[in-house]
């Protein structure tokens, strides 16, 4: 639930930064005075969960240089999703799970650098999540999720969002949008003929 301004959150102590905490499914276990949850299916859990239908890759990208990108299309694990573009030319693309990494950039990528096409949205709540929201609700906070410690994990990128200058996390987010207007470059130079089709195609994406 939203924390309003006549409400008290608590706090992570101040002779200390807000940490990650595991969450934990046993007897009697408490999550901690000055913490809040950021697992599934709470507001700030990672939608691109490993292993679910949210959580899918397709290699190569359609720029045919980068590895990988967001599978935005219906589409499943282990199979081959050929792309089929304009002109008739069709490239080929195989579907699967990501991967941690893979999980926690496009969450990180979501969060500070939206597009049409790759935005975090809670279902449940019909909500947005974006970076004011993080910074609103959980700057100052311990933040905990069921990921290891030992682990990497989007409570990570929640953290830093949530308590770093703003000018680092501008800064940030101009970066992903120019590794995106970068491979939307090279999709129009692959096909041309989208330009024709969508005229702003890879241009503005911020």
């Amino acid at each position: 639930m939203p924390v309003h301004d006549d409400e008290e959150k608590p706090m992570a102590s101040e002779d200390q930064n807000p940490i990650r905490i595991q969450l934990k499914r046993i007897k009697d276990w408490r999550l901690p005075d000055g913490a809040r949850s950021c697992a599934r299916p709470q507001l700030f859990g990672n939608p691109y969960a490993i292993g679910a239908k949210d959580g899918l890759v397709r290699e190569p990208a359609a720029d045919m240089v980068t590895p990988w990108e967001y599978e935005d299309r219906c589409s499943s694990p282990g199979i081959q999703h050929d792309m089929h573009w304009p002109s008739g030319q069709v490239t080929v693309h195989h579907v699967r799970h990501m991967t941690r990494q893979e999980s926690i950039a496009t969450h990180r990528r979501a969060l500070i650098a939206p597009t049409s096409s790759l935005r975090i949205f809670h279902q449940r709540r019909r909500q947005y999540v974006d970076v004011a929201l993080v910074r609103r609700e959980l700057a100052g906070l311990n933040l905990a999720c069921f990921c290891r410690l030992d682990q990497a994990c989007h409570v990570d990128t929640l953290l830093w969002v949530a308590n770093a200058p703003e000018v680092e996390i501008k800064q940030a987010a101009e970066d992903e949008y120019q590794i995106i207007r970068e491979m939307a470059e090279r999709v129009v130079a692959l096909h041309p003929e989208l330009l024709c089709a969508a005229p702003n195609f890879g241009r503005g994406a911020s």
